[in-house]
């Protein structure tokens, strides 16, 4: 696709669309709610060269209170300024569907680019997904396309050679069979997903979630693939939450996501075991807590944990992180934290200084400082107006000075019936 034209396509086109579906909202059934916006991001690479990357963003979505049809957009436009938009400068295509039905509807159908997320099948397709509860308690999902463009351009894989399809039924009952279960779901899922006449995923899939009362649930998934190595991975977690305490218990066990025309499809075999814990006491519910976090990753190249002390309050998370054994360690402090001082305007940073080493891949150990912060504004004029800034440094020592600047404006609209 030419370079010239591809760049303002998705400008043009969503700019087009705007231009004739606003118009529209005189009728007082019709709502249009989206967004319009720009987003710049600075920084200066290892040769000295400076970028700045420019994505303007479109997103949309038209209703009609009277009839089933829906219709969404979501595109942009990407591009550097450090090649003046030559090569660098593309549209974006994210997704663009058509959909009939939606919540509370017993049909719900899509037809366009969207995002699937049906058990085992994930990624962006160009085709169609259809789900129909045929009981109250019994969803069918069955969808089929082509898996869409890596870049999100406005351009298709080949039908013949990226065909995926798989299918879904999900079964949920409030007076669930499993002991002392209070309601539950179970899932059971399928696909095969190819992209340039190779096979990306071919697996089945089981997905599990039960809640026993009104403090614990039990979630498990099970994902196998078609042909060797089958277990991808097998994963089991309860929470438990109350007034005052708040826990988590995961046993995993998995082996790397790798396609499987990949060359490095080898690794799928190498399986490792991981188990997480956490456990948080609510001084002040849902305000105050102290908690301790625990990983460990059981894997045949050595094992390794990780964990440490945290800190919950109302603006943030603060803790220390302690690692060792054989995987990458990292160790030191680490802050999340985010604030209002006034209503229109929030503060936010993450920062961790840690030292880092891996001795299996003969990496010594290297002191890490990663930091960023920004703010986020609201005029209170404008409401559905959004601005924010953020500046990012990361040091190491290879990277002494990597210092890095994003900023963008959104405008958020609702408009119904008379353009109100």
């Amino acid at each position: 696709m030419n370079i010239a034209k591809t760049k303002g396509m998705v400008l043009m086109l969503a700019i087009l669309i705007l231009c004739i579906l606003v118009p529209t909202t005189t009728s007082h059934a019709v709502r249009i709610r989206g967004s319009v916006g720009a987003d710049a991001y600075g920084y200066q690479d290892q040769q000295g060269e400076d970028h700045l990357w420019l994505m303007q963003k479109t997103r949309f979505s038209l209703y009609h209170a009277n009839n089933p049809l829906s219709l969404h957009f979501s595109g942009g436009y990407l591009g550097d300024n450090h090649d003046e938009f030559s090569n660098s400068g593309r549209g974006r295509f994210l997704k663009g569907y058509i959909q009939y039905g939606g919540l509370g509807r017993n049909t719900d159908i899509r037809a366009g680019r969207f995002f699937l997320y049906r058990g085992v099948a994930l990624g962006v397709m160009d085709g169609i997904d259809i789900s129909h509860n045929i009981l109250p308690n019994l969803k069918m999902s069955v969808f089929g396309g082509m898996m869409g463009d890596y870049s999100r351009d406005f351009e298709f894989e080949d039908p013949s050679e990226s065909m995926s399809y798989g299918a879904e039924v999900k079964f949920s009952s409030k007076n669930c069979p499993m002991p002392y279960a209070t309601k539950g779901t179970v899932a059971l899922s399928y696909t095969q997903q190819n992209r340039a006449d190779q096979t990306l995923r071919h697996r089945y899939g089981l997905n599990t979630n039960h809640r026993f009362g009104s403090n614990l649930s039990w979630f498990n998934t099970v994902h196998m693939r078609a042909t060797e190595a089958p277990l991808r991975k097998w994963i089991s977690r309860l929470r438990y939450n109350c007034t005052k305490w708040s826990a988590m218990f995961e046993y995993g066990l998995a082996s790397p996501d790798v396609a499987e025309y990949s060359w490095f499809s080898g690794f799928a075999e190498a399986k490792y075991m991981r188990i997480r814990g956490a456990v948080d006491y609510w001084v002040t519910p849902q305000k105050y807590a102290v908690g301790f976090e625990l990983q460990e990753l059981i894997a045949e190249n050595g094992n390794g944990f990780r964990g440490g002390p945290v800190v919950h309050t109302p603006w943030g998370q603060a803790g220390y992180r302690l690692a060792g054994g054989d995987q990458s360690n990292t160790t030191g402090p680490w802050v999340n934290a985010h604030f209002k001082p006034v209503d229109p305007l929030e503060l936010y940073a993450f920062g961790a200084m840690v030292s880092y080493e891996w001795d299996a891949m003969d990496i010594e150990t290297d002191d890490l400082t990663m930091m960023f912060a920004g703010a986020r504004f609201n005029p209170c004029r404008m409401p559905s107006l959004q601005l924010f800034a953020e500046y990012q440094v990361y040091q190491n020592r290879e990277f002494s000075d990597d210092k890095r600047a994003r900023g963008g404006i959104t405008w958020n609209f609702d408009l119904k019936g008379g353009g109100r």
